[in-house]
């Protein structure tokens, strides 16, 4: 009996598994998840608030000078700028501002950017009131307790003076921004 050898060699084909089509598919499939963990990594990046870069650090960096000079005038005036940020009620901070001999300054502007240092992000400015005898009051626009910054700027009798301080809120405190 004699066998076609073409045919014997169709069979052969015929009853092999065919195991190569999934591996291109399986490629797909890893890239596909590492396309999904990138662009889930990337968005707990952005989203997250307290993920933030000083605004116009490359600005502020490229005038340093200035802030030298700033904190040379601030010596050079001596005036005393002091916070209190649990003064003047619920959710009420105040500054005292004094010249070089200790009189209060009642005839200031005062000007603060405050941001809780765990979500730098969100950047409150607050102009504060005048209370009498060199304090300014203003409120706080959170509640939120722990570590704040508070930039305070001072304009006064033509001059400029600038404090920063690092206070750590506790407790319950409620108010909007002025």
């Amino acid at each position: 009996m004699e066998t076609n050898p073409a045919a014997a060699s169709v069979s052969c084909e015929a009853d092999r598994p065919r195991s190569g089509g999934i591996w291109p598919g399986m490629i797909f499939v890893l890239i596909g998840i590492n396309v999904m963990i990138t662009l889930s990594t990337l968005y707990l990046a952005l989203a997250d608030g307290s993920v933030a870069v000083e605004p116009d650090y490359y600005g502020k960096a490229v005038r340093w000078d200035d802030t030298v000079r700033q904190r040379e005038a601030n010596a050079r005036l001596g005036w005393a700028v002091s916070l209190d940020p649990a003064g003047h009620g619920p959710g009420g901070f105040a500054v005292r501002v004094q010249d070089q001999g200790g009189s209060p300054i009642t005839d200031a502007v005062v000007a603060v950017e405050l941001f809780h240092q765990a979500a730098s992000r969100r950047r409150f400015g607050v102009t504060l009131e005048p209370r009498g005898d060199g304090v300014y009051a203003g409120l706080m626009p959170t509640d939120r307790e722990g570590f704040w910054e508070f930039r305070v700027t001072v304009t006064a009798r033509g001059q400029r003076f600038t404090a920063q301080f690092n206070p750590f809120i506790v407790g319950q405190r409620r108010g909007n921004a002025g």
